[in-house]
């Protein structure tokens, strides 16, 4: 096979499966817009979350600010894969701001 038939082959991802790649393997449960701004425009970048919270992928919790997102298995709802205290710690930690235990 061909150098140009091998790509042929391969697709290009689009910013959004990129984007949604980077979360999945991320550790974190909650993910800030400028970790990836280095991918596209700020503008682009946006539009690729908002995109991933409609398909109810992330959660939006604040400006710039997503969690993962999970199915509820009592109501069938979206909700952060952690509890609200762990979301709130680790966006605060993400954020530098200091918190008392």
């Amino acid at each position: 096979m061909s150098v140009e038939a091998k790509k042929v082959k391969m697709k290009k991802k689009t910013l959004r499966q990129k984007i949604k790649a980077r979360i999945k393997f991320k550790k974190d449960p909650i993910v800030l817009r400028k970790e990836f701004n280095e991918l596209a425009d700020y503008d682009q970048v946006g539009r690729a979350l908002i995109n991933l919270v409609n398909q109810k992928k992330i959660i939006r919790v604040g400006y710039c600010l997503y969690a993962k997102a999970a199915i509820s298995p009592l109501s069938g709802n979206i909700i952060p894969r952690t509890g609200l205290i762990n979301v709130a710690k680790e966006a605060l930690k993400k954020l530098n701001v200091d918190t008392a235990p």
